[in-house]
């Protein structure tokens, strides 16, 4: 993948998917379509996994801001152009044009003219070449695991193999449901929330509002079948380097609430969310004036690593909130300049709902491991805590 797929509901930065790949030694041509390559082949080769295709139906492909013809050769009549040689030469040059970066060279500002050119050419050539019914697949959920592995492939590996153990011993959490009929206790009371906008350093900014005043026996069960729910969706679509979680609890019953949780199931949740899906926490910033959240922050310290325990934190208020996040990424109610959160919340849910999306999920009921085959090392309750950066 050498392009960041459009998307109705994220929004990315022009260097996003270079910066992220050399933030973990990843950036060089073709790199990471080698990384790929090889655990796409693992996968394959590994006779205890039902599922052995990760790729999904790719959407539109952005080609404005991204690096995707930044490598493709160049066609004859082009080659002719003294300019256009010189773009062959210099690779380091290419890559600053085609991420837009400004460049005053007289050489470069001829090809900034005739670049439009470059763009239909390779367009037609990938159109005509027998790799485009390949193309139309993207394999986003692969590499993503290997970027929240941190460029690691062994971990990689590891990350999947669990993410197949936990749907093949705890089926309940990762069954085929419906984020609009599955979850009608929520309905009016919590919304969460997707936010479009990247951090500057390209992490990914969850919202969720509860304001339930009563409590269903299995909220954690619930709240942790629709993060799963969130994740894959966003392992197929989003392209972040950490996410950052913001929970207003201003508006719920937070002693009923902390009276439903266990130690158990927080550390079911934990070993799922981080272990599994390899989340990489970098903030959960909950919204509370109760002195009350004092002790939900100290049960979940309880069950997290001391790295992502150091990293919540609560504030009395939302202008406390807005002074630490930035404006820009935030929904206008909380003092920022995106829309309001019930606007984005039905825009998140829409598109879980879609036909696309729960085709998506359906699919991943298969990735689980066959039961005939004795798992003796990755058992899920025998991982221990790792900490995430």
């Amino acid at each position: 993948m050498e392009c960041l797929p459009t998307n109705s509901l994220l929004e990315f930065h022009p260097n996003t998917l270079l910066s992220i790949r050399k933030t973990h030694g990843l950036d060089a041509p073709g790199q990471m379509k080698e990384l790929v390559d090889e655990f796409e082949e693992w996968v394959k080769n590994q006779d205890h996994f039902v599922k052995k295709d990760f790729s999904t139906l790719t959407a539109n492909v952005n080609t404005d801001d991204t690096v995707q013809f930044s490598f493709v050769s160049l066609p004859e009549n082009m080659l002719q152009s003294i300019v256009w040689k010189q773009w062959e030469k210099d690779t380091s040059e290419r890559l600053k044009l085609s991420l837009h970066q400004d460049n005053t060279d007289e050489v470069f500002a001829k090809i900034k003219e005739e670049y439009p050119k470059y763009v239909d050419h390779v367009h037609l050539k990938r159109v005509q070449s027998a790799e485009f019914e390949k193309d139309k697949k993207t394999r986003h959920y692969l590499e993503t695991i290997i970027i929240n592995s941190k460029g690691s492939l062994d971990k990689a590996k590891t990350r999947l193999t669990r993410i197949c153990s936990y749907r093949t011993e705890k089926p309940y959490y990762f069954g085929n449901y419906d984020i609009k009929n599955d979850f009608k206790e929520f309905d009016g009371v919590i919304h969460v929330a997707i936010l479009p906008k990247l951090t500057k350093d390209h992490c990914r900014m969850i919202f969720i509002k509860n304001s339930c005043k009563k409590y269903q026996s299995d909220v954690i069960v619930q709240f942790l079948r629709m993060a799963i729910m969130i994740l894959d969706y966003m392992k197929c679509h989003d392209y972040s380097d950490g996410v950052i979680f913001i929970v207003d609890l201003m508006d719920c019953s937070l002693l009923q609430l902390i009276r439903r949780l266990s130690f158990e199931e927080l550390r079911k949740a934990e070993k799922i969310l981080i272990d599994a899906y390899g989340v990489r926490l970098k903030g959960v910033h909950f919204i509370s004036s109760l002195r009350t959240i004092n002790f939900l922050i100290w049960m979940l310290k309880k069950v997290v690593s001391i790295k992502i325990g150091s990293r919540l934190c609560a504030h009395p208020n939302i202008k406390s909130l807005a002074d630490v996040m930035p404006l820009e990424i935030l929904p206008i109610e909380y003092g920022g300049n995106e829309r309001s959160l019930e606007s984005l919340s039905n825009d998140c849910v829409n598109i879980m709902a879609s036909q696309e999306f729960r085709s998506h999920m359906i699919e991943m009921t298969n990735a689980r491991l066959k039961e005939t085959i004795e798992e003796t090392d990755n058992k899920p309750e025998k991982i221990r805590n790792v900490n995430i950066d």
